[in-house]
């Protein structure tokens, strides 16, 4: 070295001396479970971030497809209704056929018939009238041959088996198909009480 030249001696900067400030190196196997750690951490938050979703995903679907049931079975429940009526109808259509068959073979039932509606009139001192079909009175002719205190008239515009019976105070609607409908009624409503 030469007197001119000036010679500067570096100094190594210390590192940190203070062993608790020292950074601690992690070896492999700690870092593979550290790692490992923070995977199972991520993956819970996203599950359960997934799970809420889904589950509000869901929700969202079952609102539209109970919207679309509910769109559907309305007019099934109308259909339903109509269905209803027409069966009843016909129920009535051939009940009357076959009760008018009856009367036509057995005009002891029609006999029965006006008996109780005479019954129900009851045996006072009023005016009664026997409405029926001219057929039905001509074959009930000899068997009701007591009832003189009622004036029997043939009704054209009667069907056979119907029956009307009038005083001054009551109307009897003997009509086949109004008594067959208050029967049906009778029971739909005791059908509806048991269920």
């Amino acid at each position: 070295m030469s007197p001119n030249s000036s010679a500067e001696i570096w100094i190594a900067p210390e590192f940190n001396s203070d062993p608790s400030r020292s950074a601690k190196l992690h070896t492999i196997n700690e870092l593979e479970a550290i790692e490992e750690t923070t995977r199972k951490e991520a993956y819970k938050i996203g599950y359960q971030e997934g799970y809420a979703i889904g589950q509000a995903d869901v929700r969202r679907l079952v609102a539209q497809f109970e919207g679309v049931v509910s769109s559907l079975v309305k007019p099934l429940d109308r259909l339903d209704e109509e269905v209803f009526a027409a069966i009843s109808q016909l129920s009535v259509q051939i009940a009357g056929n076959l009760l008018e068959r009856a009367y036509q073979a057995d005009p002891q039932l029609l006999s029965a018939l006006v008996r109780v509606a005479l019954d129900t009139v009851g045996n006072s001192e009023r005016t009664v009238e026997i409405r029926m079909h001219p057929d039905d009175l001509k074959a009930l002719n000899p068997l009701l041959p007591d009832i003189n205190h009622a004036r029997v008239i043939a009704d054209s515009a009667l069907r056979r088996g119907d029956l009307r019976v009038h005083t001054d105070t009551m109307r009897i609607n003997g009509e086949l198909e109004s008594r067959l409908r208050s029967a049906l009624q009778s029971v739909l409503d005791s059908s509806s009480e048991q269920s």
